[in-house]
Parts: structure tokens; sequence; C-alpha cells
């Protein structure tokens, strides 16, 4: 259970949750072997992501956390979790958690959303009273993870689904004390009725996804509009297009490189480290790295500012092949190139200050 939490970074809060739970229950063995086998291994590696070079660029976590660096910004971390609680709080209930906990809300109304988070609080909060006293290391686990995301950059609905389970019991907990205290001769109607509206509600969105993925052609990703959207198909388009055009060994700077490597089998370069140069410096900066080649699509959240830093640079390249949504392959330019026609500046225009449109 413990190596499986361990795939994702946040799943450290498995260890000191673990570790609490064998302190306060006297287990001083078991603590000190989960301590010292956790710090050779979880602790080591976390060691080196506090003092890994340029951890920004590196997309390290603990740069998200403001924990590398000065101890200023260790500081600055502090007082902006601080100053930051109300609201995240506030949208932790609010959004974070009816969002994966998929609660059943009719829409354009705010009154079943405001008696949705009055239940959940009321009873939730009476939940965890309840875990601590009868499952205490699901609770530990509950708080420390919550704490995680309490003081995250992002406060994203994905983060917080490995607290659904947790959170479910938590609910079923607090509502059956709840009941049995209050309202004993309602406790089996108000009891089916929770779990009853949790239960649709989780119905119903996974009823829908299901919808969603089997009405995607996985044999035809490129053209079915019901597999992606369509700026992640031309990015799609674009990267087999690389794939079959371009040299083996030919090194790109794009959006999204992980998925961008995939589907074009090419190598790419740091795009963080790359967005730090300016329209002068960027053609200097890839030559160096050896980045020849760059993609233009609106796909990923850096791809703003990738798009604007190559409309700002556009006479340094020349286009290869242009696909939807603004979509295209450049090469930088050589000297054995055409006098520039500015092709890729017009071709590269429409980034100039600006953001994706809707679908």
């Amino acid at each position: 259970a413990i190596a499986a939490a361990l795939t994702r970074t946040a799943g450290v809060v498995l260890l000191p949750a673990l570790f609490l739970y064998w302190l306060v229950n006297r287990r001083y063995r078991w603590a000190t072997y989960l301590f010292f086998a956790g710090s050779l291994t979880v602790g080591v590696w976390l060691a080196w992501t506090f003092l890994a070079p340029e951890p920004e660029f590196r997309r390290l976590y603990v740069a998200d956390l403001g924990l590398a660096g000065r101890r200023e910004s260790r500081l600055q971390l502090l007082q902006n979790t601080l100053v930051h609680l109300p609201d995240r709080t506030r949208h932790m209930v609010t959004v974070v958690i009816p969002f994966v906990l998929a609660l059943p809300v009719i829409g354009d109304t705010i009154v079943d959303n405001v008696l949705w988070m009055l239940v959940t609080v009321s009873i939730g909060v009476t939940g965890v009273i309840l875990l601590v006293r009868r499952w205490q290391i699901a609770a530990f686990v509950l708080v420390f993870y919550a704490a995680l995301l309490f003081v995250w950059r992002y406060a994203l609905e994905r983060f917080a689904s490995p607290l659904v389970p947790f959170l479910l019991v938590a609910l079923a907990l607090g509502a059956d004390w709840l009941t049995r205290r209050f309202t004993p001769r309602w406790r089996g109607a108000l009891m089916g009725t929770l779990v009853a509206l949790l239960a649709f509600g989780a119905l119903r969105v996974n009823v829908l996804r299901a919808e969603k993925n089997l009405g995607c052609d996985r044999g035809n990703l490129v053209d079915d509009s019901g597999c992606w959207d369509s700026y992640a198909r031309a990015y799609l388009q674009a990267a087999l297009w690389v794939r079959d055009s371009t040299p083996a060994t030919a090194l790109f700077f794009v959006n999204k490189e992980r998925g961008f490597y995939m589907h074009s089998q090419r190598k790419t370069i740091n795009q963080d480290r790359a967005l730090q140069e300016d329209s002068l410096s960027l053609a200097a900066y890839l030559r160096a790295r050896g980045a020849e080649y760059t993609v233009a699509a609106q796909v990923g959240v850096r791809s703003d500012k990738h798009n604007v830093l190559l409309a700002s640079a556009c006479r340094d390249f020349v286009v290869l092949k242009q696909f939807p949504r603004l979509t295209a392959v450049l090469r930088l330019r050589n000297a054995d190139d055409p006098p520039d026609d500015g092709r890729a500046c017009r071709v590269l225009s429409p980034y100039r200050g600006r953001t994706r449109e809707p679908e």
C-alpha cells in the first residue's frame, strides 16, 4: 500500500501519517523501522529535490511549494498560506469536495449548493472526529493530505481524488452518529437518502465519462472529434507529421513535451528554461542546445507564453508545415535558406497578445 501511494509525490503524506499512528499507539519499534527506512529511501529522494539546481525549471514539486532556495522564500510560503487560507478553505468546500464527490446539483441554482455545503461540512467534521476514535490511520492520512492541499500552489480538483474513499467513510460515520443522536426515528430514511444521492451523483458522472470514452474511435484519433478537442487533434497531427518528416535526431522546443515525444518519437528540451529567453536571445539559445525545431500550438498550460515568444522571434524561423487551429511546425532559419519572405511572421502573428479561443 505504501509503495502504491508513493507512485505520486503527494503519497509521501502516508509516511508521517503511519509514523504518527504507530507513535500514538506506542508501537515504537515499528515507528523506528519506518523512520530509518523512509529516511534512506524517500528521505534521500526528497533531499535531492530540495538541493537540486533550478528546481523551477525541472518542474520539481518542491518549487511549487516554494521550499527551495533562500530562507525568505520559505517564510513567504508560510505567509502566503495564512493569507490565502480563507479563500483556499472556501474553494475546497464549495468547489473541490463537491466535484470529487460528484454531488448531484441542479444547474443555475444556488440553494442546493448551499444545502450540500452545510451537509458535507457538518457531517464531514463529525465523521473526521469519529475517524480519529475508530480508524486512526485513515483520519491521519486524511488530515495530512488535506493539509498538503492547503499549502499547494494549485488547487485542482483532481489532486483531491485520493481523498474520496476517506471522505465517503467520514460522511457515513458522521451521518450515522448524527441521525442516531438527533433523529433516531428517521435514521434509516436519512441514511438511505444520503447514500442514494451520493451513488446517483457518482453513477451519473461515470456514465457520462464512459459514454465519452466509448465514443472515441482509438483507431482514428486524429479525425474523430469524440476523442479530443480540435486543438489537441491538430497538435497530434503535427506530432505525427514530425515523426514521418523530420530527422530521427531532431530536437524540439514544444509544449507538453512528454505527450509530444510519445507520438512524434522526437526528443525535446526543457520548455521552462527556454521560456526565460526573449525574442533576441531565443534563437541563439535554441542553437546552443541543438534544438532546431519548434511547434506553435494552443495546447498546454504554457502555450500562451510559448506562442507569444515564438511570434516575437518569428524572423528567426521558417514554416515547415501548417495545421488547423493555428498549429505549425517551424525550424530555425539557416544560412542557406531563401531570404525571409515574412511567412513565419504571418503564420505566428495571431499569437501576439492572443489566448486560446473556446471550442
